[in-house]
């Protein structure tokens, strides 16, 4: 009998999560013994920091066009899912800004109009933490020319915390409604996950604010 697809117990958070030890076993592979078995699935088990190194080369050799950027800008204006529409645009706008130094407030703020589309905090929280991280690094990568960062860009960033908070009060305050009955045991799962839910939530609104803190004042 092989013992390596007997189901391993893993307690995390409280919560109980059953994985196969085939998987355990694999996972305990040296990733570069994994892509001399099977190099198919290199890319899959490569390191994200091998990745973000390629990105960094292959963007310091080919810079973006930046007709092409801004043309990309306005056409996924046009995309009917607001959800992965705004997704795409922090990441173009992001791109953007380390391409055009002198429009970075404009895009910066046309972007956090935008972001007033979502409604649903939950989903406007995850949305505002990414693109204020986005803007962020794109801001960093930029620090050589651009030494202080401008009024405006500070003041977004700080409208989008506000935001971001408010998002996090009316969760916390009027939870989640799915707009069926549930079964105690449902609700019993559901009230852990709130709590590990509200947890990750309180260290996302955190970690934003430590971030405007080490931001240079303009």
């Amino acid at each position: 009998m092989d013992l390596r697809w007997l189901p391993l117990s893993i307690h995390i958070k409280g919560l109980l999560i059953q994985v196969p030890r085939a998987q355990v076993h694999q996972s305990c592979v040296p990733i570069r013994a994994r892509r001399e078995n099977n190099p198919v699935d290199a890319p899959l088990t490569a390191s994200p920091s091998g990745y973000e190194a390629e990105a960094s080369q292959t963007r310091s050799l080919h810079p973006p066009d930046l007709q092409q950027l801004a043309e990309l800008y306005e056409r996924a204006q046009y995309y009917a899912s607001i959800g992965p529409r705004l997704y795409v645009l922090a990441s173009l706008a992001a791109a953007l800004m380390e391409s055009d130094i002198q429009r970075q407030d404009e895009i910066v703020q046309d972007l956090m109009e935008m972001l007033h589309g979502i409604q649903q905090p939950l989903l406007s929280l995850y949305l505002r933490a990414f693109v204020a991280k986005v803007v962020l690094c794109a801001w960093q990568n930029t620090a050589d020319a651009v030494v202080v960062a401008s009024e405006a860009l500070v003041r977004c960033l700080v409208e989008n915390w506000i935001e971001m908070v408010e998002s996090w009060l009316r969760l916390s305050r009027y939870g989640l409604d799915f707009g069926v009955a549930l079964s105690m045991e449902t609700l019993s799962r559901l009230r852990i996950w709130r709590q590990v839910l509200a947890q990750e939530l309180r260290t996302l609104v955190g970690a934003q604010l430590g971030a405007l803190a080490w931001m240079p004042k303009p």
